[in-house]
């Protein structure tokens, strides 16, 4: 006891600060002393007493203590299998994946959408009036939340609002009988690129296209140990994913503009698998 009392805040003193936490794919925060911060604090005209300072030392030193993903798993493990929490911080595991809880509707972020989509379609898809669709992706919630006792948003009172605001030009494509949750990854928010054919074909059909996705032959690139944004965040004890896209000869000799880094870019970039997202793939 007495050598994890004092080894472990004194490993902290010695360790180099981290700057990202690769799990939690987030930022950790970086030590800096009372008076730059406070002096940051009245240059953007803000009060800044030493009781914020304290808050932020306690925010520094959990992101920096040592063996810090470890801890957490441990707590999150004991909260689920020892005290039988329904979830982890916020995250649950039921009919085989992870997921958020994401309970309220926020209306302004809705209706702040509607507003930029409608805007973007009068001042950029104005010419020649083309046609617009609009298909909403549900999370992975919508499949399993209520099935497992978990709260989750009114999706109809989202769906409504959505179809209320937006401008009538936009044509609305239903793909929520497309998907299930085993479309999606176990450890991830987004859904699995080989398991969406169907939603493929459903929005190509729907926008008149003479081929459809599934008129075509795909070759499967599968990448193993894929961890997805939940496996780090919830730590509860999962397999890793398997990350497979689909390409073709048609897809390897498309090129795309990345309007970002001012580059182009493949499709698919296997090398980005080492990132901190490996999804950026």
């Amino acid at each position: 006891f007495l050598v994890l009392l004092t080894g472990l805040p004194l490993i902290s003193v010695i360790q180099k600060d981290a700057e990202i936490s690769v799990s939690e794919r987030r930022p950790l925060a970086q030590l800096s002393g009372y008076t730059e911060r406070k002096d940051k604090a009245e240059a953007n005209g803000e009060e800044y007493r030493l009781a914020n300072y304290f808050s932020y030392l306690e925010d520094y030193l959990l992101d920096q203590f040592p063996a810090r993903d470890f801890f957490r798993s441990i707590k999150a493990v004991t909260n689920k299998y020892l005290y039988l929490q329904k979830d982890a911080g916020g995250y649950f595991f039921a009919d085989g994946t992870l997921s958020k809880l994401d309970t309220e509707l926020s209306e302004k972020a809705v209706n702040d959408a509607i507003k930029r989509f409608n805007s973007i379609l009068e001042t950029c898809f104005n010419r020649g009036k083309p046609n617009v669709y609009f298909a909403l992706v549900p999370d992975k919630n919508y499949y399993i939340a209520d099935a497992n006792g978990y709260l989750h948003y009114d999706y109809d009172a989202m769906i409504n609002m959505l179809q209320n605001g937006l401008s009538e030009r936009f044509q609305w494509i239903d793909i929520m009988d497309q998907l299930d949750i085993s479309d999606y990854y176990v450890t991830d928010p987004h859904w699995a690129q080989e398991n969406v054919i169907g939603v493929a074909d459903r929005l190509l059909s729907s926008m008149g296209a003479d081929k459809l996705a599934s008129d075509y032959e795909y070759d499967k690139v599968s990448l193993n140990g894929f961890m997805g944004t939940y496996y780090g965040q919830a730590t509860l004890p999962v397999e890793k994913d398997t990350l497979t896209y689909l390409t073709n000869e048609i897809l390897e000799n498309v090129t795309v503009t990345d309007l970002e880094k001012n580059e182009v870019i493949k499709v698919h970039e296997e090398a980005y698998f080492t990132n901190v997202d490996p999804y950026d793939v």
